[in-house]
């Protein structure tokens, strides 16, 4: 099974930022990522899970239960 990963220029073309951003950011930990062969990568599932959790102003989940 081959799993499929993005380059640090591809998240940094998805995310609008620099590639030095990227960087920091899978260094320090805020961003998820894998360091292969000396060269980071990252999932792309991963990378769009990650997005999500950034969103702000989020809709508030639908609350179940009787009216």
């Amino acid at each position: 099974m081959t799993d499929t990963f993005f380059t640090i220029v591809q998240v940094a073309e998805r995310l609008q930022v620099s590639e030095k951003t990227v960087r920091r950011m899978l260094v320090s930990g805020e961003l998820p990522g894998y360091k292969i062969g000396g060269q980071y990568r990252i999932k792309p599932a991963e990378l769009e899970a990650w997005i999500a959790e950034q969103a702000i102003g989020k809709a508030p989940a639908a609350e179940g239960g009787n009216a």
